[in-house]
């Protein structure tokens, strides 16, 4: 692939509204270019977001320790990245969420990605491919692949601090 030339800018804000709640944002801008064709680099997205919303609240003290919860709603966007051929793959929005309670050193807690379930394509691919054996002469024409990003998910978890 040859010599690169790599660029970017990375953006972090953190906002404290209350004592409860905390907003966070990342935003990541980068260009990538062969130094031997100026052609972008594919696959390399060149903006990628996200956005935390984030509640925490001791909710009550027993035994000298505390009852904690924290929440969390996330978006993250890629944008469309560069495909060989001139191509573009999809951009991609996700929601996640997050919760927990945590008393003293135990926590339980439970986390849902991609809440609302959207089909996305966690990676999109250009090249020629043939899966057809009954064909005496495979097309040699670029077709898009793409692997499916994961579904509507609920995971749950126990943990022990120590």
């Amino acid at each position: 692939s040859g010599e690169t030339l790599r660029a970017g800018v990375a953006l972090t804000a953190s906002l404290r509204a209350t004592s409860w709640l905390r907003f966070d944002s990342n935003l990541t801008w980068t260009r990538a270019t062969s130094l031997e064709t100026d052609d972008v680099v594919p696959y390399a997205p060149p903006i990628v977001a996200r956005g935390d919303v984030i509640f925490e609240s001791v909710l009550a003290r027993y035994w000298r320790r505390e009852l904690r919860f924290e929440g969390m709603l996330s978006t993250s966007f890629v944008g469309p990245r560069p495909l060989p051929f001139g191509e573009k793959s999809q951009s991609m929005v996700l929601v996640d969420a997050s919760a927990s309670l945590r008393f003293g050193e135990v926590e339980i807690g439970m986390s849902i990605r991609n809440l609302f379930d959207r089909r996305w394509r966690d990676g999109e691919f250009v090249y020629v491919s043939n899966f057809d054996e009954r064909e005496t002469e495979p097309s040699l024409v670029p077709a898009r692949h793409f692997t499916a990003g994961y579904p509507f998910t609920i995971s749950g978890y126990l943990a022990l601090h120590l």
